[in-house]
């Protein structure tokens, strides 16, 4: 098996985390979030617990939906869109179906069974199902939403490439440049332009989205159809991850062989693969015109001299800093929305601007981390690569452990703090268990992940006329938590 590399692999497992801890805080939150059916609700909330979830909240589907947007690009640029399509159908439509019949009808007795145990509603709803408000906000996809509203923007992404950016290139509009076509510019553009109008322009976009719909971040909005704030919102950071991959890095010297051999790459090159070109998709081509359309760039050694001041650990500090100011403003003002304080005008655009800037900073500075990371010639460790292959599973079947967990330990007395300890730890050991007796090696694990063992890194960021041997059907590929592939 080759190497993995951590960049991804280790924030999609940090991301998964994040998810089971959401789920987790539920009942022990200050205020109940408004729109979410939940079965479990403990008489003495935590501030602790509070104060984590909502870190968790801000940040960790806007993570996700970068993630995705960042490898789908990728993916549609070599692939194509028709092959992009069929993967997605494959990668997302299928697991989404099969736990539709599986996950959500679990989920829906035993929120039920909740409620039954604590005398809310009769044993008769068992076997009616008919549940009345607010009870009824149990009817929806639940965690699945993230599935289905990614179907949503790989069409929609499609659609763009396809359609609407020839369409534009026909009237005489042109894209901007955000990224300066420089791998440089990821440490050293500022914040008059370069790289940096990646975020500015997605605060200001989600901020816009806030505004309108403050309950994206603030309330639950369930249903079995996507709603239109949270798709918008959803689609302001799957566009940053979609902006971000067109400056694409490769430094594993595994894959910089292949460069190398065409004259083009040595060890140890940072390279910019060109935007989709007018007329064709990439990735169609052989290696050796693939390579001669590469503009090569040696950067300095990984932590060395001449990537600009913001580099290494004073770029995280400054990013920490940021987020934790950002974070505290935005439980402030969320504080005053939940307690029903009175609020004066300017309070909605205010909680939209804290919530916006909280979200963005910390998921750009994780992704610049991320991407870090996969430059790193340091090879994972083993276990981390296991864990990520992991993590689908885990995203797909939590749900109910948690809820199960938190039913059985309602009447235990215990107070908030222990009892998220046990949700949280007992659902992630169960969760990965079950991946590693029942699911891994199996028809099931191929029906999830696809067939192929590479990591959903590097493996992904070459044209697929570099990697010899990689045939077209085995592409198959979603940023989703445990992907292997980023084709």
């Amino acid at each position: 098996m080759r190497p993995r590399h951590g960049g991804l692999d280790q924030l999609r497992i940090l991301g998964t985390v994040m998810v089971l801890i959401l789920h987790s805080a539920i009942p022990y939150l200050l205020y109940p979030l408004p729109g979410l059916a939940w079965p479990v609700r403990h008489p003495h909330p935590s501030w602790a617990i509070d104060r984590l979830f909502w870190l968790v909240e801000l940040t960790v589907m806007p993570l996700f939906f970068a993630l995705s947007g960042l490898v789908a690009e990728e993916s549609l640029y070599r692939r194509g869109p028709r092959d992009f399509i069929e993967g997605r159908a494959r990668r997302l439509a299928l697991p989404l179906m099969a736990a539709c019949v599986v996950v959500l009808p679990l989920d829906l007795y035993l929120w039920i069974l909740g409620w039954v145990g604590s005398g809310e509603l009769a044993w008769v709803k068992l076997r009616s199902l008919k549940l009345p408000p607010p009870y009824d906000r149990a009817w929806g996809l639940g965690h699945l939403w993230y599935l289905q509203y990614l179907i949503v923007l790989s069409l929609g992404l499609v659609g763009w490439k396809t359609w609407g950016r020839p369409l534009l290139s026909r009237l005489g509009v042109r894209r901007p440049d955000a990224l300066g076509r420089n791998v440089r510019s990821l440490f050293t553009a500022t914040a008059s332009g370069g790289i940096w109008r990646i975020p500015a322009e997605t605060f200001l976009l989600a901020a816009a989205v806030l505004y309108a719909s403050p309950q994206v971040v603030i309330g639950f909005q369930h249903s079995f159809w996507p709603v239109v704030p949270k798709l918008l919102h959803a689609a302001v950071f799957f566009g940053l991850g979609c902006r971000l991959s067109a400056c694409r890095r490769t430094l594993a010297a595994d894959f910089t062989q292949g460069l190398s051999r065409d004259g083009e790459g040595t060890q140890g090159d940072n390279t910019c693969l060109p935007p989709l070109r007018r007329g064709g998709w990439g990735g169609r081509g052989s290696a050796s015109d693939q390579a001669k359309q590469l503009p090569s760039l040696t950067l300095p050694a990984r932590g060395g001299e001449g990537l600009g001041p913001v580099r290494g650990w004073v770029r995280s500090a400054v990013f920490l800093v940021l987020a934790a100011a950002a974070y505290l403003a935005a439980t402030a003002m969320i504080d005053r929305e939940r307690s029903g304080a009175v609020q004066v005008l300017w309070h909605r655009p205010l909680l939209a601007v804290a919530m916006a800037a909280s979200t963005t900073i910390t998921v750009w500075g994780l992704m610049l981390w991320a991407i870090d990371g996969e430059s790193s010639q340091h090879q994972t460790p083993e276990w981390v690569g296991a864990i990520a292959r992991a993590t689908f599973w885990v995203y797909l079947v939590h749900v109910p452990l948690v809820g199960l967990i938190q039913i059985d330990l309602r009447t235990t007395g215990w107070p908030a703090e222990g009892q998220f300890a046990a949700v949280f730890a007992g659902a992630l050991a169960i969760s990965l268990a079950s991946y590693r007796f029942a699911v891994r090696g199996t028809a099931l694990e191929r029906f999830l992940e696809g067939r192929l063992a590479l990591s959903c890194s590097l493996a992904g960021w070459l044209p697929r006329g570099v990697r010899p041997g990689l045939r077209s059907d085995e592409l198959n590929h979603a940023c989703l938590p445990g992907s292997r592939v980023s084709l």
